[in-house]
């Protein structure tokens, strides 16, 4: 999350202490989906659609955040 200044790699979504300011339910939805993603049983819509929930769960900051680009999503990001 560029706003927080914190390195991250390219294969989170945001910093942990980011994501753990995401409801727990929402980050489990979230990682359900990427699971059926990496197996090919869920659209990079769904998993994206995912994102953008927990994205808009942190006050303020749901315009700061890094998206990852779908070739980055082939690769293995979440």
């Amino acid at each position: 999350m560029p706003c927080c200044g914190k390195q991250i790699r390219t294969t989170l979504l945001m910093c942990p202490h980011h994501w753990f300011k995401v409801p727990k339910a929402l980050r489990d939805h979230v990682l359900d989906v990427w699971g059926c993603y990496l197996d090919g049983t869920a659209e990079v819509a769904e998993l994206r659609a995912a994102q953008e929930k927990a994205i808009a769960a942190i006050p303020g900051q749901g315009d700061t955040i890094r998206r990852p680009a779908d070739e980055t999503l082939k690769g293995g990001a979440l």
